[in-house]
């Protein structure tokens, strides 16, 4: 149906030009994934690297815990006892399960005769950096009971203090892995 109204006369034709370039433009998407990408890559990679350290993270701590629960039963069925230094057992936690894929100089062992299953305190101080000065190798004889302890000071793959996550010391966190038992009347 064609307009009778004399008072539209309908767009110019510098007018006609102007839309058809607007909608040229709106059908123009070149390089509009490129954009949308720039926007959400950088939080797409933070939380993908996120989740590679924290299973990394993780995944050493499981290593750590069962190492030392490996080494605390040979001391437990008292294969280990006193009769060994404090380097060699930390070389025997060092070389238990896949503790090989971790670096042992990171490794701090604690191995304590207790008198009794009463908690100890904590290994840190009020700063939050691990206090080893009570640590030794100290293992008991038949019937005692023994608590292993072993701090491995992981470092992470990314500066996480750039992003404001200040959880670490110095840069690394302090893993821990701990097996208190009686040992057997060997």
């Amino acid at each position: 149906m064609k307009n009778t109204n004399p008072s539209f006369a309908g767009p110019t034709r510098r007018q006609r030009r102007r839309l058809i370039s607007l909608r040229r433009f709106n059908k123009n998407d070149e390089g509009a994934a490129a954009i949308e990408f720039a926007i959400v890559a950088p939080v797409f990679f933070m939380m993908l690297f996120g989740i590679l350290e924290t299973a990394w993270m993780y995944t050493t701590n499981r290593i750590l815990s069962v190492a030392v629960d490996q080494v605390a039963r040979q001391i437990k069925t008292g294969q280990i006892r006193g009769n060994i230094s404090a380097a060699d057992f930390q070389n025997s936690l060092c070389n238990a399960g896949s503790m090989r894929i971790l670096d042992c100089g990171r490794l701090v062992v604690d191995v304590q005769n207790m008198t009794d299953f009463a908690p100890r305190g904590n290994d840190f101080d009020s700063e939050g950096n691990l206090n080893t000065t009570n640590f030794g190798f100290q293992p008991g004889g038949r019937q005692t009971i023994n608590v292993v302890r072993a701090y491995y000071m992981y470092d992470p793959f990314i500066n996480w203090t750039a992003f404001g996550v200040d959880a670490w010391i110095d840069g690394k966190s302090a893993l821990g892995a701990t097996a208190a038992f009686r040992t057997e009347p060997f």
